[in-house]
């Protein structure tokens, strides 16, 4: 049965979901099918799973039974004999990286060549926003020194979200390297 054991993010406490990242597709429901998850406790909580993402929404009730907390670890067990049943367990000691269980070589091997290939592209991409930024700053500047305050001010903003922007991508290339084994 393919395990991930892995620690919770905020926006999985925040937002009453679980990210699944990381588990094996063709072992999931359908986007948008039922999934009952089951606690340690045994208890059922019915939920659905993301329209596009790898991801089960609807578990706010399940969250707050079980008092979660960003970092706390999560362990998502699939029974291939079950479909649309995950298996939930929070807590134990968890440290390092997330890793998964009872996959095969295959899966493991995909799973790495897909990390590879997001964390290069994360990667290029915020070199580009870098670039568009430190371009901007200097049209900026050049603005600024020819008296056109008003295009100085338009880039000025246009720079402050530039950053902001890039911040998010940050924290999102974050979310997948805590997520993916």
């Amino acid at each position: 049965m393919p395990a991930l054991k892995r620690k919770l993010i905020p926006t999985e406490v925040n937002y009453g979901l679980l990210l699944l990242t990381g588990l094996p597709r063709d072992l999931l429901p359908q986007p948008t099918h039922k999934v009952i998850i089951v606690d340690a406790d045994g208890e059922k909580f019915e939920a659905k799973m993301h329209s596009s993402q790898m991801r089960i929404d609807g578990l706010t009730q399940l969250h707050r039974k079980h008092n979660t907390y960003r970092g706390q670890a999560v362990t998502l067990d699939i029974d291939p004999l079950q479909p649309g049943v995950v298996n939930v367990r929070f807590g134990g000691t968890f440290e390092g990286k997330p890793m998964l269980t009872n996959l095969t070589q295959e899966t493991q091997s995909d799973i790495a060549i897909s990390k590879d290939e997001v964390n290069a592209s994360f990667d290029v991409i915020l070199k580009k926003i870098e670039n568009a930024i430190i371009a901007l700053n200097h049209e900026g500047a050049k603005a600024l020194e020819n008296g056109k305050y008003k295009i100085a001010r338009d880039l000025m903003e246009k720079g402050i979200k530039m950053t902001t922007y890039r911040d998010k991508v940050k924290e999102i290339w974050d979310e997948w390297v805590n997520i993916v084994p």
